[in-house]
């Protein structure tokens, strides 16, 4: 997706505050940020052998994210879009319940 848009989302990313204005991105724009596809205190590093393991990402999708792993973290959006019903099984299979 180049750095442009969130790896996550999709929705377009800016690095300044004055971007978020232009008419063409206003209400979708978010505030441009690094993340750790596998989590620093997982021991993910800026590459984890040899693959890059950081991504831009709008500032929402960071924040929401926070420790999970990819897959953890695609499960809670697909639960919030309603994609995905069975949530105790997903807990169950992660050792949450």
């Amino acid at each position: 997706m180049g750095n442009k848009y969130c790896w996550y989302c999709g929705n377009p990313v800016f690095p300044m505050k004055k971007q978020w204005k232009h008419p063409e991105f206003q209400g979708r724009a978010h505030r441009k940020t690094l993340d750790h596809i596998v989590p620093k205190c997982m021991g993910g590093l800026k590459i984890n052998d040899g693959v890059p393991n950081v991504v831009v990402s709008c500032q929402d999708c960071n924040e929401e994210k926070d420790d999970l792993t990819l897959e953890e973290f695609r499960a809670v959006v697909a639960v919030r879009e309603g994609t995905l019903t069975d949530v105790k099984r997903f807990w169950v299979f992660y050792g949450e319940i």
